[in-house]
């Protein structure tokens, strides 16, 4: 058989590591061959990180050289996509990924979009575009970032169906895109999820998700069924596998979320409890610490223990004044019977900062001082808020019917009934929306450092490295 010829980048073309220099003048004293990878780990743990940068981009050119050298010819052939090109894309992307940590680290984060660009001619085929479009739409996830943006450069990566087979796009997709897609359409991209990766905490999170759109629609039985499933895979894993960091929190919010659709207080407690632990936790930032006393604030107001959730909330916004948790204060006062105290504050919400199931919440709550203030102006306010609301989740949108009935009889009678205060409070219907969009797929939302799931995704090792290797 002939013998494969060897690709390598010219002297004088730029450097496949995407620095903007020339071959020449880069990569090349520093390929690693065989030995792909141990540089880069060497200079972590000395915490040499401009050296682990250089070991990096000289990964990255190595085993663009293996691509293009034996994966390359075989797609010129035959066009085929085959297993090796997957395991390229991904071994290659996850190269990728400990370069953008690294940018991030050594402040070059502002350059990251070009060297993605540059990045882009590495493996001339969709599933890598794919894999950079996503490098680019996580970017505007970073700080100062930009949603909006994020969603931009996401679509560019074409439509993604349940026939996906990158698992970092799918997540990236579920994060950004699950408000607009209807329940069939999130139940097949979450089972595509669960079904490319078996991995502890990933069954976690997108099982809960399943248990939240369940629950969404109305159906309990369900809902508490996926939980208590995903809840026995900790139970049967922990003793060997003893949960950390993120996996803590989704489990605490899988306790809640139980607690709260089987009205169980005693789970609600114990959830509060294991919030209140994972404050012990290092690389949260205040914003993080604010989410996790917002946490226990809600599974004391689920529970109904309403001085602990004040507290809860005090805390949180004196971390960082959330809005959010200026309308759940509201709340709190309100049901220790302090409504002028809970009229004051809501009123002083922000309320057009909110996002969309922020505002909800805002809502709800604002309808509930109505009744119980029994004022008509704040009554005939409740009523167009109700209105207005735009909700398509079934369970939400009841609670919006339910309310706005309650609030035109009080308008009309003059009178708040036992019925309608009963309807606003938590145990008269679900008593917050944001809450249940927590266990939605995300990446970087819970306030843990950016840096951090950048560093998540450094530390992942690239499983396979091409066949035929010379």
């Amino acid at each position: 058989m002939p013998t494969r010829r060897r690709w390598k980048p010219k002297w004088s073309e730029p450097c496949p590591c995407a620095s903007g220099n020339k071959f020449k003048d880069c990569c090349w004293r520093c390929l690693p061959d065989f030995d792909i990878g141990k540089a880069y780990f060497q200079a972590i743990k000395e915490n040499r990180f401009d050296r682990a940068l250089v070991a990096t981009r000289a990964d990255i050119t190595q085993y663009t050289i293996w691509h293009k050298t034996n994966t390359a010819p075989v797609i010129a052939r035959s066009g085929a996509v085959s297993k090796l090109l997957r395991i390229d894309v991904n071994a290659l992307g996850d190269y990728v990924s400990r370069l953008s940590w690294l940018y991030f680290r050594l402040e070059l984060w502002k350059d990251w979009p070009a060297v993605l660009e540059r990045l882009r001619s590495n493996i001339q085929h969709p599933s890598w575009y794919k894999r950079i479009t996503y490098h680019l739409a996580f970017h505007y996830l970073g700080p100062g970032g930009d949603r909006g943006k994020a969603r931009q450069e996401l679509a560019k990566a074409g439509p993604i169906t349940k026939k996906e087979d990158d698992l970092e796009l799918l997540r990236l997709y579920g994060d950004l895109e699950f408000d607009d897609l209807p329940f069939a359409a999130r139940i097949e991209i979450l089972d595509r999820i669960l079904e490319l990766d078996d991995d502890r905490e990933n069954q976690l999170q997108y099982r809960g998700a399943k248990a939240v759109q369940y629950f969404m629609i109305g159906d309990a039985q369900t809902a508490e069924q996926q939980l208590s499933d995903a809840l026995a895979m900790v139970q049967q894993t922990e003793k060997d596998d003893p949960l950390e960091g993120y996996e803590k929190h989704i489990y605490c919010r899988l306790l809640q979320l139980k607690g709260s659709v089987r009205h169980d207080k005693q789970i609600l407690k114990a959830s509060a409890l294991e919030f209140q632990a994972l404050l012990l936790e290092p690389n949260w930032t205040r914003s993080g610490k604010a989410n996790i006393h917002r946490e226990i604030c809600n599974s004391y107001r689920y529970a109904g223990e309403w001085d602990q959730a004040e507290t809860a909330s005090r805390e949180a916004i004196a971390l960082d004044g959330s809005q959010l948790d200026k309308v759940h204060l509201a709340e709190c006062l309100l049901y220790l019977k302090d409504t002028d105290a809970a009229a004051s504050e809501i009123d002083a919400v922000e309320r057009e900062t909110l996002p969309h199931h922020e505002f909800e919440d805002f809502v709800f709550a604002y309808s509930a001082i109505a009744i119980w203030s029994n004022k008509a102006e704040r009554l005939t306010e409740a009523k167009t808020l109700l209105q207005g609301l735009g909700t398509a989740d079934p369970i939400f949108n009841d609670r919006r019917l339910n309310l706005l009935l309650r609030v035109t009889e009080t308008l009309a009678s003059g009178n708040a009934s036992a019925a309608a205060k009963n309807d606003s409070t938590p145990t008269g219907g679900v008593a917050t929306a944001s809450s249940f969009f927590l266990l939605q797929p995300t990446l970087a939302g819970l306030g843990i450092d950016f840096s951090e799931v950048l560093e998540y995704m450094a530390r992942k090792t690239p499983k396979d490295t091409p066949d035929g290797l010379d």
